[in-house]
C-alpha cells in the first residue's frame, strides 16, 4: 500500500506594506488581478481599513511552509508583505 502524507488546509492572512491603499475598486483591480493571475486559487484580495489584505486556505504539511509559499508568491509579483494574521480554521486533508 503507497504511504500517503497528511496535508492541512491552513487559513491565513497576508497584509501587504508599501502599497498606497486604492481609494477605488478601480484602482484595487489590478492589484487584485495581478495576485488571483499568478496561477494560485487559494489567494483572495481585498482592502479593508486602509490596507490590501489577502487571504488565504492553503493546503501543505505544516503551516510554516504554507504560509512561506504565500509568501514567496507575493514577492515574486513585487508586493512586500507587512504581516501575517493567522485564522482558526484547520481542516485535514488525506493525499496521496
Amino acid at each position: 500500500m503507497p504511504t500517503t502524507r497528511r496535508r492541512t488546509a491552513h487559513a491565513f492572512t497576508l497584509v501587504l506594506g508599501g502599497v498606497p491603499t486604492p481609494a477605488s475598486r478601480e484602482e484595487f483591480l489590478p492589484i487584485a488581478e495581478a495576485i488571483v493571475g499568478a496561477g494560485r486559487n487559494d489567494a483572495s484580495p481585498a482592502r479593508q481599513g486602509g490596507r490590501i489584505l489577502v487571504s488565504y486556505r492553503r493546503r501543505s504539511q505544516s503551516l510554516g511552509a504554507a504560509v512561506g509559499s504565500a509568501i514567496r508568491d507575493i514577492q515574486g509579483l513585487g508586493f512586500r508583505v507587512a504581516s501575517v494574521q493567522m485564522d482558526d480554521e484547520v481542516e485535514p486533508v488525506q493525499v496521496r
